[in-house]
């Protein structure tokens, strides 16, 4: 999967310089092994989708098997302790989690944030950051700087927690082969905006709200009515974990690959 006009997504000229010499080698070297495979297993429909039509793979030779998440620690949990120590009070909050790339479209999201009508609110921000990319971000938030709260790191035991302290879970990406946040979340029980690009509207389904990519009015106004509606919020809530639970669970995706294996190596053996 790659960017605009078949390049890999970069935050400057700079950047798409030091990027694209990997990226050749990458494809190259992906298209050599590939031909060597007995079949395949895609982590969506849209990255198999890629597959198909990128590297000219047979889709008969391509199972499509969901990630899956240990939804017995992705659920649910008090996170008043977590708000305490963010510094919170009655805000409410939206979340971001990701290793920040200029394929997470945050700058869309920085131009929201200075269009939003619900005033009372903070951008909750958990991950890395590509270098330079941070600064980018930063431009295009301008005023609006005090309203984000940047975490940094996040051990991986509190990351339920700061699911779970969030009014709705935002990525803005631009492209996503699956993306596990956004699993996590609605394991969580929290609901989901997110961008019309990849596998995100099979992975989200009914669980959110999917605006087109860098899109940053629709976008504003998706998070200003998802914060508004505690109906709304509630009914995400209620479908997003049986969502999970129906088909994001570790033990399903652990059956079907060991099933794709056992197939394979009959096939082979035959």
């Amino acid at each position: 999967m790659h960017g605009d006009h078949g390049l890999p997504y970069h935050s400057s000229t700079l950047n798409l310089a030091q990027r694209y010499p990997y990226y050749l080698i990458a494809r190259l070297l992906e298209r050599k092994a590939l031909n060597k495979c007995n079949a395949f297993i895609s982590v969506s429909q849209a990255t198999k989708k890629e597959f198909v039509q990128n590297y000219k793979i047979n889709p008969s030779k391509i199972e499509v098997i969901y990630n899956g998440i240990d939804t017995s620690f992705f659920k649910y949990r008090n996170a008043n302790w977590l708000r305490h120590q963010l510094g919170l009070a009655d805000e409410k909050i939206l979340l971001y989690v990701g290793f920040s790339t200029p394929r997470k479209g945050l700058e869309t999201l920085a131009q929201a944030l200075n269009l939003l009508k619900e005033t009372n609110l903070k951008l909750v921000m958990v991950g890395k950051w590509e270098k330079g990319y941070r600064e980018k971000f930063y431009n295009a938030v301008g005023k609006d700087k005090p309203r984000i709260i940047e975490t940094g790191y996040v051990p991986d035991q509190d990351m339920p927690q700061y699911y779970c302290l969030a009014d709705v879970f935002v990525l803005p990406s631009l492209l996503e082969g699956f993306g596990f946040p956004l699993v996590e979340a609605m394991a969580c029980g929290t609901p989901i905006i997110s961008t019309d690009v990849g596998a995100i509207p099979e992975v989200v389904g009914d669980c959110g709200i999917i605006v087109p990519p860098k899109d940053s009015r629709q976008l504003a106004q998706s998070i200003d009515r998802l914060i508004k509606d505690d109906a709304l919020r509630e009914n995400y809530k209620r479908k997003s974990r049986q969502r999970v639970c129906d088909n994001f669970s570790e033990q399903a995706m652990v059956a079907k690959t060991l099933n794709v294996y056992q197939k394979v190596n009959a096939q082979i053996l035959s």
